[in-house]
């Protein structure tokens, strides 16, 4: 018998490897392979879906607060919640919740004047993007 050139397969077969761990490394790698391929097809060079991603400058505090709330009212924009609060997986509620996060919480909150102004700042982005119509903030 041939043996297996990859380790997650020589893992999996020797019983080191959960199952799930194995299929997870070969739609790795069939992910890579079909993306290299597209690139040696199309010539390109870099990630393969380098133009899809949007930055935005933060320059000063105002700009700040705008993203914030810019990116914690998506899920009402795209009609996943009617509120902030409504959609489990926006990182709006770790703002409120007491458990472990990678989010700087209390910097955040004590920046924007404490949790209060927080929630009221985004209200008044809601209500500005609803009465007001506009999809998109500058440079986004």
């Amino acid at each position: 018998m041939e043996q297996e050139k990859t380790v997650a397969s020589r893992e999996y077969l020797d019983g080191a490897m959960p199952f799930a761990g194995f299929i997870s490394d070969q739609f790795r790698r069939f992910g890579s392979s079909i993306s290299l391929r597209h690139k040696k097809l199309t010539k390109r060079r870099g990630p393969l879906f380098e133009g899809v991603i949007k930055r935005a400058s933060i320059t000063n505090d105002t700009r700040m607060v705008e993203i914030l709330c810019y990116i914690h009212h998506n899920c009402i924009h795209h009609h996943l919640s009617q509120d902030y609060d409504g959609w489990q997986f926006s990182s709006y509620l770790s703002y409120f919740s007491s458990k472990e996060t990678l989010i700087s919480r209390t910097m955040m909150i004590d920046w924007l004047g404490g949790i209060n102004h927080f929630r009221r700042v985004h209200e008044e982005f809601k209500k500005s993007n609803i009465i007001g119509g506009r999809d998109t903030i500058d440079g986004i």
